[in-house]
């Protein structure tokens, strides 16, 4: 699994240094930070905390959908309206942080803001599927990712820029991310409406 999200975290990176260089590198990797900024802050310290709480309770699944959806609700709460914000402001906010120099980084930002919002949603479940004891299933969703990311990439770059590579991690995470929703409602006995 840490391979295959090595893989999956580093290949857009890859493919528009080889494709478009170091300069459009430079800008795509700009659009990345800010757009996961929200997660990096909330999601990723919340779940190194949620893996023992649901290794605790693994045995009482009642309890175990009880606190994703409690920690889903207050990790979306807390990191939606940053996430929409950065992609509905993504050129004011460029220009205002970094200037005109990086005003190509809008772009990509308005496409990876979705990006970081579809993984605010999916993100709890890793540490969900470690903890209950079924890390196989982060597997399955990496492996999705990867088979829609890299095709998806190889097309976009070339044509697109950066943001054709915004646009491909979009598409793996639309894919891996229903399959992660679908897996997690799956194990916790928990509908969509909840």
């Amino acid at each position: 699994t840490n391979v295959v999200l090595l893989i999956n975290t580093n290949i857009d990176n890859a493919t528009v240094a080889r494709f478009l260089g170091a300069g459009a590198l430079g800008v795509y990797n700009v659009a990345w930070r800010l757009a996961s900024l929200p997660n990096t802050i909330i999601g990723l310290i919340v779940g190194r905390v949620m893996f023992s709480v649901y290794s605790r309770l693994q045995h009482d699944r009642a309890a175990v959908r009880a606190a994703y959806v409690q920690n889903l609700q207050r990790e979306m709460l807390l990191t939606l309206p940053a996430t929409v914000t950065l992609a509905l402001a993504a050129k004011p906010l460029v220009l205002g942080l970094l200037g005109e120099r990086w005003e190509g980084a809008a772009g990509p930002l308005r496409l990876l803001a979705v990006f970081g919002a579809i993984r605010l949603l999916t993100a709890p479940s890793g540490e969900l599927f470690k903890g209950i004891g079924r890390p196989h299933l982060g597997l399955v969703s990496g492996v999705a990712f990867m088979a829609v990311g890299v095709p998806a990439l190889l097309l976009l770059v070339p044509r697109h820029g950066p943001s054709g590579a915004a646009l491909a991690m979009v598409a793996g995470i639309v894919v891996s991310g229903s399959l992660t929703l679908g897996l997690t409602f799956r194990e916790l006995s928990l509908r969509p409406g909840e």
